[in-house]
């Protein structure tokens, strides 16, 4: 699925930015980041809906038909375009970056049980950084790279990806645990959650589209940085939701949230386009695409493991006259611990389950905070490194002098 997701994504951004002229491009960009968050909605709620009335497995089987009609209606929808300078594929370097990124998300799992201090632990960041350090020197020496890493030297693309990287980190993390708030502690089935998951699509609608409006008045720099203080806002309000907290506080977060998302990643994302040449489209395509994956799956390693220490810690008092067998799965997990109750049953078991909601909102609430903190420094990042509106104009504007292939 990786896989074809690599042919896929980047291949509809670089598509868009070679039909649209420069002035309707960004437009073009908004809409698109619009229509690709809706997926962020709709999944957990076709999701939820095909488990309830199949099983696990038709969350993969629905797509078959969606595949075929794709490949149908491609040879007449979507126009061929290709970079003229015909490069090598990169086997080092794509060995270098898949285990460098694997070990330091599994190190940062790992820290969650074993703690951040275990030799193993410290012994796979270590490995994890040997590995991407080794990358970036492969890059910068290979004549085909993978991964351009002089591009970093150019201001938009630098700022930009960052921007998306720290946004998508916050995101993928708050998406990850909220579902399982909305399911463990507020007792929503699979679908429901996911219904209750849909308000990041109003957001996602009205601020994709509406950035590129905004950037034109006030340059990508300020939109994309206070894209990024309405997704701080919006965590930050989350953390308001606890065991008696209703169903509101999460529908306002989410709207915020994805109002915040829309207005970042769209004008991100075409700044990263607009930084290279028409012909080079499918590597700032693919580079968008890397660093909105890295930071998702970054985030929810990070701070799931982060919700994961914090509820650990908080549970041990309450689990001490269970029973060993069933006072570790209580600790591991909310969900764990609610199936521990119901076998308990009696006051014993409403006290536990009562005892494991409060510590995992607690523990949200904490790790919330912390996501916050990554969405506001991706706001300075963007104000500090994005060029202004000005120096902007003149960049593309030189860009678009140059001749296509350069």
């Amino acid at each position: 699925m990786g896989l074809g997701g690599a042919l896929i994504m980047p291949s509809t951004l670089s598509v868009l930015t070679n039909i649209f002229p420069a002035e309707e491009r960004p437009k073009a960009i908004g809409i698109w980041a619009a229509v690709a968050g809706l997926g962020i909605a709709v999944g957990p709620v076709a999701g939820g809906w095909l488990i309830e009335h199949f099983d696990w497995s038709a969350v993969f089987l629905v797509n078959l038909p969606i595949v075929v009609a794709a490949l149908a209606a491609a040879p007449v929808l979507v126009p061929e375009s290709r970079d003229p300078e015909k490069s090598r594929l990169d086997p080092v370097g794509a060995v270098l970056s898949t285990a460098g990124l694997g070990v330091l998300t599994w190190s940062i799992i790992e820290a969650a049980e074993r703690g951040w201090t275990d030799g193993v632990v410290l012994g796979g960041f270590g490995l994890a950084t040997v590995a991407l350090a080794s990358f970036v020197a492969w890059e910068l020496r290979t004549s085909s790279p993978m991964l351009d890493v002089r591009l970093f030297r150019v201001r938009r693309f630098t700022g930009a990806s960052v921007s998306i990287a720290l946004v998508f980190f916050s995101l993928f993390g708050a998406i990850y645990f909220l579902t399982v708030y909305l399911q463990s502690v507020m007792d929503y089935d699979a679908f429901d959650a996911g219904l209750r998951v849909m308000p990041v699509a109003i957001g996602l609608v009205l601020g994709g589209p509406m950035s590129a409006r905004l950037a034109e008045r006030i340059g990508t720099r300020n939109v994309v940085a206070g894209g990024l203080v309405v997704v701080a806002g919006a965590l930050l309000l989350l953390t308001g939701a606890d065991a008696d907290s209703g169903y509101g506080i999460v529908a306002a977060s989410l709207v915020l949230l994805g109002f915040g998302m829309g207005t970042t990643m769209a004008p991100a994302t075409e700044s990263i386009m607009s930084s290279l040449p028409l012909a080079h489209a499918g590597v700032g395509s693919a580079m968008n695409d890397t660093v909105r994956m890295v930071g998702g799956t970054l985030g929810v390693a990070v701070l799931g493991s982060l919700l994961s220490s914090r509820y650990g810690a908080d549970m041990e008092g309450a689990v001490e006259g269970v029973p060993a067998p069933a006072a570790e799965p209580a600790g591991e997990s909310v969900g764990h611990a609610e199936a521990v109750a119901e076998r308990i049953g009696g006051d014993a078991g409403a006290t536990l389950e009562r005892f494991a909601e409060t510590a995992f909102s607690s523990a949200m609430s904490t790790t919330l905070m912390v996501a916050a903190g990554v969405a506001l420094a991706g706001a300075l990042v963007a104000q500090l490194v994005l060029p202004g509106r000005e120096r902007e104009r003149v960049e593309k504007s030189a860009l678009v002098a140059e001749p296509a292939g350069a």
